[in-house]
């Protein structure tokens, strides 16, 4: 049996941030991640939202760890919601590689969180596993 630091592995692809002005943050240039090694990935985002400002989580694809070709994966979001007693918030996305669009060599994945509110903190990091190898094996990833 394997650890669980063998099977998963874990990037920061959006570093906390107040959002400045209502928008769109996305993944940062050399921030989108591959999953030709893997077969399943969970994209966690948090965001600190007053009453009712919401911030949506899209994920994205694109062709390598720049976001060349960038595009939406259908079906892939999350909306978070504040509160005036829960202003905290997390949601994720769960994505398996098959979601992705691997006829154009998509296998690069980031996120787009869009809020609506100026002020907004909001972070993102990205979990893959079901690691086709694992770390330390003969086979490693």
């Amino acid at each position: 049996m394997n650890d669980l630091n063998q099977e998963l592995r874990i990037d920061n692809i959006i570093s906390p941030q107040d959002v400045a002005v209502a928008g769109t943050v996305s993944t940062n240039t050399n921030m989108y991640r591959s999953m030709s090694k893997y077969r399943k990935g969970l994209i966690v985002i948090s965001g600190y939202l007053t009453n009712a400002k919401t911030a949506t989580g899209q994920l994205t694809c694109a062709s390598d760890a720049t976001g060349t070709g960038k595009a939406n994966v259908t079906s892939k979001t999350v909306i978070l919601t504040g509160t005036t007693a829960a202003q905290n918030q997390v949601g994720s996305i769960e994505f398996d590689v098959s979601d992705l669009d691997l006829t154009n060599n998509k296998y690069y994945v980031g996120i787009d969180i869009t809020t609506n509110q100026n002020g907004d903190d909001v972070a993102a990091i990205l979990i893959r596993g079901a690691a086709r190898y694992f770390e330390g094996s003969s086979m490693s990833i």
